[in-house]
C-alpha cells in the first residue's frame, strides 16, 4: 500500500507566511501613526525620515549576517529568535522617552527583523523541492504585499479607539505569539522532524537540499558572482523595487493625510488600495 506523503512542509510554510505578514504590518504602523509621532516629540519630517532611515539601515546591515545567523543556528531558532526581537521592539516603541530614544528603538527593530528573508530562504531552499519552488517562494512572499494592504485600516481603528501607542501594542503582540509557535512546529530539516514521514521526505528530497545534513556547509563563491553581469542586473533591479516599496510604505500615508487632505479613516482605506491591486 502507498503511502500518503504528510504534509508538514505547507504547515510550516503557512508559520512563514505569517511572519512576513507580521513584519509588514509592523514596518507600516509608524508611517500611519506618523502625525501622532512626531507630535508626541516634537520633530518635523527631517527627524522623522532619520527614525525611519534608522530602520532602513539596520536592517540593510543584517541581510548577510542574517544569512550567516541561519547557517550557523538552523532556521529554527534563528526564525524564533528574529521574531521575538523584532516584535518585542514594536511592542516597546512607544514607551521612548526621548526621541534618540526612539530612534534608537527603531535601529534595533530593523536589527531584529533583518534576518527574516534569509533565514526563510533557507527554509524554502531545505523543505521545498525544485517541482514546489516557485508555488512555495509565491505564497512566501505574498505576506509581504497582504501585511501593507492589512496595516492601514487595522492600525486607524485601534488608534481611533485606544491612540497611537495601542497600535505598536496590538501588533507586537502578534510576533511575539508567534515566535514561539515557530519554534515548537519547525526543524531545521525535514529530516530532523518527527511529523515528516517517508513519503514527504522523498518528495521534497528529490533534487533538494532537504536530504543534506543541516550542518553542511558550502563556501559562497564571490568571486563568481562578482564577475557576473546577471549578479549586478538582478541587485541594481532589486535596489529600484526595494526604493519604490519603502516609499510606499513609508510617506504614502502622510502624503494623503496632508497633501491629499484625507480624512484618517479615508487614509486607511486609500494607503492600502496599492497593496491590495498588487495581491
Amino acid at each position: 500500500m502507498t503511502q500518503n506523503a504528510t504534509k508538514i512542509r505547507w504547515l510550516l510554510l503557512l508559520l512563514i507566511y505569517l511572519s512576513c505578514l507580521i513584519a509588514y504590518l509592523d514596518r507600516m504602523n509608524m508611517s500611519v501613526c506618523a502625525p501622532m509621532i512626531m507630535e508626541h516629540f516634537g520633530i518635523d519630517k527631517i527627524r522623522f525620515g532619520m527614525s525611519m532611515s534608522a530602520f532602513a539601515i539596520a536592517y540593510t546591515m543584517m541581510q548577510i549576517p542574517g544569512g550567516l545567523l541561519s547557517e550557523r543556528f538552523g532556521i529554527r531558532l534563528t526564525g524564533a529568535v528574529a521574531l521575538l526581537c523584532w516584535s518585542l521592539f514594536t511592542f516597546v516603541t512607544p514607551l521612548a522617552g526621548s526621541f534618540m530614544a526612539f530612534v534608537a528603538i527603531r535601529f534595533l527593530f530593523g536589527l531584529g527583523e533583518g534576518p527574516l528573508f534569509p533565514n526563510n530562504g533557507a527554509f524554502l531552499t531545505r523543505w521545498f523541492g525544485p517541482h514546489e519552488k516557485a508555488l512555495s517562494s509565491s505564497i512566501m512572499i505574498s505576506g509581504a504585499f497582504v501585511g501593507p494592504a492589512l496595516a492601514p485600516p487595522l492600525a486607524v481603528w485601534v488608534l481611533n479607539h485606544w491612540g497611537w501607542q495601542a497600535v505598536f501594542y496590538a501588533f507586537g503582540v502578534d510576533g511575539l505569539i508567534l515566535a514561539p509557535v515557530w519554534y515548537l512546529f519547525a526543524r531545521n530539516s525535514p529530516a530532523e522532524h518527527p511529523s515528516v514521514n517517508q513519503a514527504e521526505l522523498r518528495l521534497i528530497g528529490h533534487g533538494s537540499a532537504a536530504t543534506e545534513p543541516a550542518s553542511r556547509k558550502q563556501t559562497v563563491p564571490w568571486k563568481r558572482f562578482l564577475r557576473s553581469s546577471q549578479f549586478w542586473a538582478l541587485g541594481i533591479q532589486y535596489f529600484f523595487v526595494t526604493y519604490f516599496i519603502f516609499l510606499f510604505l513609508t510617506w504614502v500615508p502622510l502624503y494623503l493625510l496632508e497633501a491629499r487632505g484625507m480624512s484618517l479613516n479615508a487614509m486607511g482605506v486609500a494607503a492600502a488600495a496599492p497593496w491590495v491591486a498588487v495581491c
